[in-house]
């Protein structure tokens, strides 16, 4: 397992598990951690245990609607993750996922199959895929951990229209969902880091 980790002050009392996007690494989730600020948090950001296609950079999923994908191995790294913050003296209420983009996509689908609720989830760019496979994969459990979704929009790889569609299926599921909208593109908006913050330092 490669990951990097970031803290700005010692004893946090808060971890994020951060999830890039497709083609990043290990190192592309620091500058929101930078820039979130959150002086409680540890941040612990894994790489993505394949290679993306494109011949850098790295996925959570290798594949494609017409092959089929392959995850086996992200869903072996995920408990390995949770279990190296646990050793860390951080209990899973003071445990937060944040994902970009496809990162944001892992951090519900993960968040929703744990046995356990945790702080809270933070998906920026992302939405739920497959519906049917998500609801038959989820637990009780999940439906206690908060999620805020962060949009743009004029998102035109993850539009509005697929993240109103995985709000109303959250909601409607049960889970405790804030959406908030920004006027910006497929990217991290500046202006969400004091909403991130906020969600995750309570």
């Amino acid at each position: 397992m490669i990951l990097n980790s970031h803290q700005v002050t010692e004893g946090p009392t808060r971890a994020v598990i951060g999830f890039h996007g497709w083609t990043g690494d290990e190192n592309s989730m620091e500058p929101i951690a930078q820039s979130v600020k959150a002086r409680s948090v540890k941040w612990f950001m894994p790489r993505a245990p394949y290679d993306a296609d494109t011949g850098k950079g790295f996925t959570w999923f290798s594949g494609s609607d017409e092959t089929g994908w392959v995850y086996e191995k992200t869903l072996h790294l995920i408990p390995k993750v949770f279990a190296y913050v646990s050793n860390e003296s951080f209990l899973p209420e003071e445990t937060f996922m944040a994902g970009f983009s496809m990162g944001a996509g892992l951090s519900i689908l993960a968040g929703s199959r744990l046995p356990f609720s945790i702080g809270g989830i933070v998906a920026i760019s992302g939405f739920v895929k497959n519906s049917e496979q998500f609801v038959s994969s989820m637990t009780k459990e999940s439906l206690n951990t908060p999620i805020l979704i962060i949009q743009g929009t004029g998102d035109e790889i993850v539009t509005p229209n697929k993240a109103e569609k995985t709000v109303q299926l959250l909601s409607d599921l049960g889970y405790n969902v804030r959406y908030e909208l920004y006027d910006t593109g497929h990217k991290v908006p500046k202006e969400a880091m004091t909403v991130i913050k906020e969600f995750i330092e309570g």
